[in-house]
């Protein structure tokens, strides 16, 4: 039975390991079977340190035991999750109760929208598009005219920075968002976070692009002690309690400002000309 168990994690695992994006939720079909194999390790590490004598015994009694209440409790704590109203309605709310009717909200594209907004204007800014002078222009056009704008969680601002090489003024864009620099200002955020006894367990968001943290940010405590648990799979956090992020244009900058401020630390120019030479080449190949 230990054999079968086993041979189908692993062909399973070399399966879904050979995929070019191996997101945490395909691993579900074998999570339960891990478990087991997990819960079968410890007890067969506690006979053979039995065996060995009490001492060693008592030790590996003691590190079990913190294996199964830390996990006892993070399990619990992750369940707090869904005794809240949803960080996506949270934001509804707070968009519903201070900004005026008829506001302009921008939202990215490929995101999930916040809901019951059915009284404001609302537009899309292309970003997974390839970075071209087109999609600059039209991102800053849209910052110009709008009132707010809603980062329903980290899929775009954890990842496009990171491809700096398809991305490079995208990457640029989220980092002066952040810092202040775009004449938007975060105003209001959402979280939710797994909770326990006064801990909570926090994910980073920030970190994984090199953005700058923002500052109301960096003085937010949800609770009285505060684990960062590092960078989570989005799959773990996008769907079910995203950082819903909400900033005001305070400035109003112009189209044009917002253009020169998002391509000033890149070579634009060379930029286009090494993409260009790029497509040329792979399209005489394909075409051979």
């Amino acid at each position: 039975a230990d054999i079968i168990i086993i041979s189908w994690v692993i062909l399973y695992f070399l399966l879904v390991g050979s995929f070019d994006v191996k997101f945490m939720r395909y691993l579900l079909p074998i999570t339960p079977l891990l478990i087991l194999i997990g819960s079968g390790m410890l007890t067969y590490s506690l006979i053979e340190l039995k065996k060995i004598g009490t001492k060693s015994f008592k030790v590996g009694l003691i590190v079990v035991a913190g294996i199964v209440v830390f996990t006892g409790l993070y399990s619990l704590s992750y369940q707090t999750i869904y005794t809240r109203l949803h960080t996506a309605q949270e934001a509804s709310n707070w968009i519903r109760n201070n900004v005026p009717t008829g506001s302009l909200i921008l939202k990215e594209h490929w995101e999930e929208g916040i809901p019951h907004l059915h009284e404001y204007q609302s537009e899309e800014l292309p970003m997974y598009e390839e970075d071209s002078a087109a999609k600059i222009r039209k991102i800053s056009n849209l910052l110009n005219k709008a009132d707010y704008l809603v980062l329903y969680s980290q899929r775009l601002y954890a990842t496009l920075p990171r491809l700096k090489e398809r991305y490079p003024i995208s990457g640029n864009y989220y980092e002066l968002l952040f810092s202040n620099k775009l004449g938007y200002e975060l105003v209001n955020f959402q979280t939710s976070y797994p909770s326990i006894l006064g801990v909570s367990f926090i994910d980073e968001t920030f970190g994984r692009g090199n953005l700058t943290t923002p500052k109301i940010l960096t003085k937010f405590k949800p609770s009285t002690l505060n684990i960062n648990m590092g960078v989570a799979d989005e799959s773990f956090t996008v769907y079910d309690h995203p950082k819903v992020l909400i900033f005001r244009n305070i400035d109003k900058f112009s189209s044009t400002k917002f253009d020169r401020s998002v391509k000033n630390t890149v070579n634009f120019a060379t930029f286009f000309k090494e993409l260009s030479d790029a497509m040329s080449i792979a399209s005489k190949f394909f075409n051979t």
